[in-house]
């Protein structure tokens, strides 16, 4: 048999675990597909100003840590923001959708362990340069 064949078999053997992965286990899909490893802790000052400080954003939220599950931005954004609802990852995308509607930049990062990866354990933080926030 021709080698061609033997290419669209792996091809669609990768395809098919690929899809078995994403219906098994959505969130490891995801990760997996995005995360780059890195080493060592990437240097966080490199922007000038530096970032700005979260705990000042979060200081006037009450905090209950309820888990907010809800996938429409608007509402994971009141659920986090103005409720106090989620953990470090709801939050983080709950305060992206505030940032992208004022068109400030910032950069959301999962930080996982080796061993945490398949189970999503880990920590998300956001980073906005301090010089967007008038």
């Amino acid at each position: 048999m021709p080698r061609r064949f033997f290419a669209y078999v792996a091809y669609l053997a990768l395809v098919a675990a690929a899809f078995a992965v994403a219906a098994a286990d959505p969130l490891l899909f995801q990760k997996l597909n995005t995360v780059r490893p890195v080493d060592g802790i990437p240097d966080l000052s490199a922007e000038p100003g530096g970032y700005l400080d979260i705990e000042a954003v979060l200081r006037p939220i009450p905090l209950h840590g309820r888990q907010v599950w809800n996938v429409l931005p608007e509402t994971r954004h009141r659920r986090t923001m103005i409720e106090g609802g989620g953990n470090c990852s709801q939050i983080s995308f709950g305060f992206a959708y505030q940032l992208e509607r004022q068109g400030i930049d910032y950069q959301i990062i999962h930080m996982f362990t080796p061993a945490g990866l398949g189970l999503g354990d880990g920590h998300t933080v956001i980073r906005v340069p301090s010089t967007a926030i008038p």
